[in-house]
């Protein structure tokens, strides 16, 4: 049963995020323990439940950081954020520089528990894996230079934070290259006063020399490498160290890197935890290797920011969720991404990673184990359509149940020998329980990929950890939602043959006529078909023949006017029904019936103005025989027509309005009526069949869950204020 949100403080676990109907609901508690999909390319994934958890993040007020794998992704979520009153919280980290994280610094500068060399060397390895691609480290050569590389960025981190000295990587580079390369060169008084290394290693032994005892301690062992270890190294070995070294620095260090990671800081991942909304705008398939490093390091610093949060004691209130969204995740995941997930929970760490199949994680992450332990910390699982092993991976996740299976059998016994007159026969029937998938694999290649072709839906299947739905029989482990990719009013169709309904389409085709003068006029996405031919010239001659005729009579009518509005009508229909046809040309694709979009729909009006067409309904038709009542006195013709056109669009809009309702209302009695016949064939089964069909249709954007939410948050904000975070630049 859903919980009325209104009694409960903001961000309580019970809080519902977004409505799947039946009573199911999405709530934050469930996305605390962290979601991912799978889905074959063209699924709809990212426009289906990727859309449909983002807007319900985002009106929650949710936090977070977004991990960009295509270009296309920034312009989607600064989409999503305007849709949902989220846009001035957007932080958009690109290559200008605007927005700049110095990440070593940050973890160095903290006070709880910062500067521990671990914690940056942590960071120091997760890089080097990205530039590594992640190879295989179970052991052999591979494990030993990872190794070494591994207690070179030990030894460069601890000898600068013994010298107390602002780490950063230039100076840890600059430590690298000019440390001595043999015993001899230690010796050597050019080396000593023009390294880089001996003089930090001066510094750091004033630094420890009187003071505390573990520090002395470290300084020996840290000494000890850079004076014996290192310059004992085969100079072969030495020079792989070295190089692997560089190559993690010199992008850190160049452009577009050193100004977003290595200079200063005007944004934290701690700014998520007031509502921002950090967009690391590097995308992989533009920059490459320099795009998967940005958004590691933000991934990274992210994760370890949200565990160092902890929960109120009072438990009366809730830290604000923050999510890390990654779509094409297998750019970005680690092995270090299990570990976080176990706890993050506790952080008020949301997560949501979609990919293609469970392989893309596997060539990442190199075995099963790995995935399935970070797999199994993602409780929610999403599934659109999708092929492959990833199928049977899902149905076993589901589960099985008891079915009942009947088999019958018949023979006939002919003996040649016997001497009875007629054969003998036997027949049998066998019921027996079974176990079957809740959902066979080859079920999740047939849903719905969203698009025109399957009327912009997308299906996914989804599972909660063992949440038990129900479908009105039975309670079983999972929900297939349909989710709604985009919603136009259209025309309807009505194929009835009555002769109402005949009379009902002349009066709105001939209605429409005078409507289309102002359509092509004030919107500007009409359908294709609307555009007709036959429609414009036949109306615009109509409108010049008027014209031409009442020239003669009185030049008070202003025939000219009304000829050259019909002159106007012609050239924007013809221009619209070229671009239509290009659209075609394209596979672009919209409604050919579709009425256009007022351009009267500013986003300053109300929201209830901007649903059900209002403003298309009422305000542009007032407009236009406003208009036409301020023409009267100079161009009486064409104010006579702007008003008689105006009513036309009232009435071609109303008309319009209601048989579209009327169509709604009729499915849904069809659906009631089709359910009441399925309950009735099911009752009469032995073993009834698993009912998987949803029962309503959700919007995967902005739906009738989201306004109320964005309105909550904004009374939030209202009376609180947040603390500034980021720095504006």
């Amino acid at each position: 049963m859903q919980k009325n949100d209104k009694t409960l403080p903001p961000f309580h676990p019970d809080t519902i995020i977004r409505v799947w109907g039946g009573g199911d609901a999405f709530r934050v508690s469930d996305a605390l323990t962290g979601v991912c999909v799978f889905g074959a390319t063209g699924s709809g994934k990212t426009s289906g439940p990727g859309k449909h958890l983002a807007y319900g993040y985002l009106a929650a007020g949710f936090g977070g950081v977004v991990l960009c794998a295509k270009p296309e992704e920034r312009r989607q979520w600064e989409e999503w954020a305007a849709d949902t009153g989220r846009k001035d919280d957007l932080v958009i980290i690109d290559a200008a520089g605007t927005w700049r994280f110095n990440v070593i610094d940050w973890e160095c500068s903290r006070s709880d528990g910062g500067g521990i060399s671990i914690n940056v060397v942590n960071l120091l390895d997760e890089l080097a894996l990205a530039i590594a691609g992640n190879v295989e480290t179970g052991g052999g050569s591979e494990r030993f230079w990872q190794d070494a590389l591994h207690l070179l960025n030990v030894n460069l981190v601890e000898l600068a934070l013994l010298a107390n000295v602002k780490i950063s990587l230039p100076l840890l580079r600059s430590i690298v290259t000019s440390a001595a390369y043999s015993l001899e060169q230690l010796n050597d008084p050019t080396w000593k006063t023009e390294s880089i290394c001996a003089a930090t290693i001066i510094e750091a032994d004033q630094a420890t020399e009187k003071g505390d005892v573990d520090a002395r301690a470290d300084f020996q062992e840290n000494r000890d490498y850079w004076e014996k270890q290192f310059p004992e190294l085969n100079d072969k070995t030495r020079s792989i160290i070295t190089l692997m070294f560089s190559m993690l620095a010199k992008p850190l260090v160049s452009r577009p890197l050193r100004k977003l990671f290595s200079s200063d800081t005007n944004i934290t991942p701690e700014a998520t935890f007031e509502g921002k909304i950090i967009i690391v705008d590097l995308p992989v398939a533009h920059w490459r290797l320099v795009g998967r490093m940005a958004n590691i390091i933000w991934k990274y610093s992210f994760q370890m920011a949200v565990l160092r949060r902890v929960q109120p004691a009072d438990r009366k209130a809730f830290l604000r969720p923050v999510f890390l969204f990654g779509d094409e995740a297998q750019n970005f995941i680690s092995k270090g991404d299990a570990e976080y997930q176990a706890v993050a929970r506790s952080a008020g760490g949301c997560t949501v990673l979609m990919t293609q199949n469970r392989e893309s994680y596997k060539r990442v992450l190199k075995n099963d184990d790995a995935v399935d332990s970070l797999l199994g910390n993602l409780t929610n699982k999403f599934f659109c359509a999708n092929c492959g092993d990833t199928n049977d991976w899902a149905s076993r996740l589901l589960g099985e149940r008891w079915v009942q299976i009947t088999s019958t059998t018949a023979g006939q016994n002919n003996n040649l020998m016997s001497q009875q007159p007629f054969a003998s026969h036997n027949a049998g029937v066998t019921r027996t329980e079974q176990k079957r998938n809740f959902i066979d694999a080859a079920r999740f290649t047939t849903l719905k990929r969203g698009g025109p072709q399957y009327d912009y839906l997308v299906e996914c299947v989804v599972y909660k950890g063992g949440h038990l739905f129900s479908n009105s029989r039975d309670v079983i482990p999972f929900k297939v939602l349909t989710l709604n990719q985009i919603q136009k009013h259209m025309p309807y169709q009505n194929t009835d043959n009555s002769s109402m309904s005949q009379f009902n389409a002349s009066a709105e085709w001939l209605t429409g006529l005078p409507a289309l003068t102002l359509m092509v006029l004030s919107r500007k996405d009409v359908g294709y078909r609307l555009l007709g031919p036959v429609r414009l010239v036949l109306i615009c001659a109509i409108l010049a023949v008027v014209a031409i005729l009442a020239t003669p009579a009185s030049n008070n009518l202003g025939p000219w006017g009304l000829l050259v509005f019909a002159a106007l009508v012609f050239i924007c229909g013809v221009s619209q029904r070229i671009r239509g046809w290009r659209q075609l040309e394209h596979n672009i694709f919209d409604h050919s019936f579709y009425i256009g979009t007022s351009g009267l729909e500013f986003a300053w009006w109300p929201q209830f103005m901007l649903r059900h067409r209002r403003v298309a309904r009422y305000v542009e038709p007032l407009f236009w025989m406003g208009i036409g009542f301020v023409m009267m006195p100079f161009m009486a013709l064409l104010g006579f027509w702007l008003i008689f056109a105006g009513l036309c669009l009232r009435v071609y809009e109303d008309a319009i309005f209601r048989r579209e309702r009327n169509r709604d209302m009729d499915i849904g009695d069809s659906v009631i009526i089709s359910q009441r016949h399925a309950q009735v064939i099911k009752s009469q089964e032995a073993t009834p069949p698993l009912s998987e069909t949803p029962q309503e249709v959700i919007a995967a954007g902005v739906g009738p869950d989201i306004f109320p939410q964005i309105g909550r948050r904004k009374q939030q904000s209202n009376t609180s204020t947040p603390k500034n975070i980021c720095k504006t630049p």
